[in-house]
């Protein structure tokens, strides 16, 4: 389906987008930059001190719950963006490297660290920031709650306040459950379990978890290691034997573990899944539950429920093969979307057992820029270009056509011609909030592309009309985000629909 971009009538007004974004301006002649926000239709300002651009960073958390920014050795802070709370924080000091290891929990009500660029970890660190917790403080910021331990990496849960932090030892590998408060009545920061490998080398856990959303080829996405939304199990891909599939888990009974539950053992995975994994074309994507995982196959995307014996537990769609890839997880954590570049997706919901093929009509573009997905994956949306071709003059191109692309199960797949845009999210009736972009400039020099710069931040609503939110100026500056050495002009994060602010 081919569709106009419509735009608003001032009478109607601009559609809403239920989704957070920010952007910040450089720095103003009183010394001080503002951080832009939207918010589900609104705009604000926050005035931002600090003067060290080159270090900067500015990091918009999980469900778009706060900011994080940095400025300074070791100068942090915390914006709550649901109640106006700031925290003064004691991170690492921030280098390129140190900074990449500090990360949000994927429920973005903590933040965690274990090796500080190239160095040995000796804790974990844990900084909670929810409303009322007890942490504490020194010189006037907030310090994390530190566990013990020479940890290599760490993954957290979606559905419940748990980080899970491995630890690889010369002979062998364990996994430690900590769990942090997110409200002043909880409990501090705790370990609550260490399960130990008892396959025995080291090698049964990944050096790093390796998650890969984004790749060229079918067999580079997925990770090497996923821990269950509740917190209470992990599967992991051996860095040796094979690259076999273990579990840890923390459950009564589970993996007939006789030692109040905790244990861990090989994946017993079903005929078909074990077939693929010899013949390397397995890749994991979620442990949704501990008993039911999604996986990557050779051409199809499979749903397996251990429960059941042998392939009785698997369902499988169906998945074409272009040439790139992108893929999320439900924010909830219980399926996951897959999309290929040529405009193929499918969707998993392992809650309810279903796996949909939502579009196969191919899109005749190529992918540019990140894909946006809604919190439960029933929406998709991304930008692409049709290359120039031949003009009517000899000699001659025609200018490359942009289009916004839209996927759901209602509407099929959708394309909204018009000038070159970057999407920032979507929400779950289809809205996007996305940004227009300057033509491509040449830098002769450094030989250097801006394809990025922004222009007006529009949002799309689910019946196709457009509204400018904003004009974007002055122009935001490049912030890098905490993940990357690379800058990006505007963060957005759908929110989930019908959670917490």
């Amino acid at each position: 389906m081919i569709s106009a971009l419509v735009a608003a009538l001032p009478a109607c007004g601009t559609p809403t987008v239920d989704a957070r974004a920010v952007w910040m301006d450089g720095l103003g002649e009183d010394g001080q930059r503002r951080l832009h926000v939207y918010d589900r239709g609104e705009l604000r300002e926050l005035d931002i001190l600090g003067e060290e651009d080159p270090i900067d960073r500015v990091t918009l958390g999980p469900q778009g719950r706060g900011v994080l920014i940095r400025a300074g050795a070791q100068n942090a802070g915390w914006i709550d963006l649901r109640d106006g709370r700031r925290l003064p924080l004691e991170l690492p000091s921030p280098s390129l490297e140190a900074v990449a290891s500090v990360a949000f929990t994927a429920r973005g009500t903590a933040l965690s660290w274990t090796r500080l660029g190239t160095a040995v970890s000796d804790h974990l660190a844990v900084l909670p920031l929810g409303a009322g917790v007890d942490v504490g403080s020194s010189g006037g910021r907030v310090q994390p709650e530190r566990i013990p331990g020479s940890f290599d990496w760490v993954l957290s849960a979606v559905g419940a306040p748990v980080v899970v932090a491995a630890e690889l030892g010369p002979a062998s590998a364990s996994l430690h459950f900590v769990r942090y408060p997110e409200s002043g009545t909880d409990p501090r920061v705790r370990r609550v379990a260490q399960v130990e490998d008892r396959m025995g080398p080291s090698g049964s856990l990944p050096d790093d978890p390796g998650l890969t959303t984004r790749c060229l080829a079918r067999e580079a996405c997925g990770t090497l290691a996923s821990v269950s939304a509740s917190g209470e199990s992990v599967l992991a891909r051996s860095s040796a034997d094979g690259g076999s599939w273990q579990r840890f888990d923390l459950r009564e009974g589970s993996i007939g573990g006789a030692d109040g539950g905790l244990s861990s053992g090989p994946l017993a995975l079903p005929p078909k899944l074990a077939s693929e994994h010899a013949a390397g074309t397995l890749q994991l994507l979620l442990n949704v539950d501990g008993e039911t995982s999604v996986w990557l196959g050779a051409g199809a995307l499979h749903l397996w429920d251990e429960r059941a014996p042998g392939d009785e537990g698997l369902r499988s769609v169906t998945m074409v093969d272009p040439p790139e890839y992108a893929w999320a997880p439900f924010a909830d954590g219980t399926g996951v979307v897959f999309m290929s570049g040529a405009g193929a997706v499918v969707r998993v919901d392992a809650l309810a057992g279903i796996l949909e093929t939502l579009n196969e009509e191919d899109t005749d573009c190529f992918f540019a820029g990140e894909a946006a997905f809604s919190p439960s994956g029933s929406w998709v949306a991304w930008s692409c270009v049709i290359p120039p071709g031949p003009g009517e003059q000899p000699g001659t191109e025609l200018e490359p056509i942009t289009q916004l692309v839209r996927v759901s199960r209602l509407r099929g797949l959708e394309r909204f011609p018009g000038v070159p845009m970057v999407v920032l999210a979507i929400d779950e009736q289809g809205a996007i909030l996305t940004h227009s972009v300057l033509s491509v400039l040449s830098d002769g020099v450094d030989e250097v592309n801006s394809v990025d710069v922004p222009r007006n931040l529009f949002a799309l609503s689910g019946d196709g009309v457009l509204g400018r939110i904003d004009d974007l100026e002055p122009t935001p500056v490049p912030i890098l985000t905490g993940d990357s050495t690379f800058g990006r002009y505007v963060q957005a994060r759908s929110r989930i629909f019908g959670g917490p602010g």
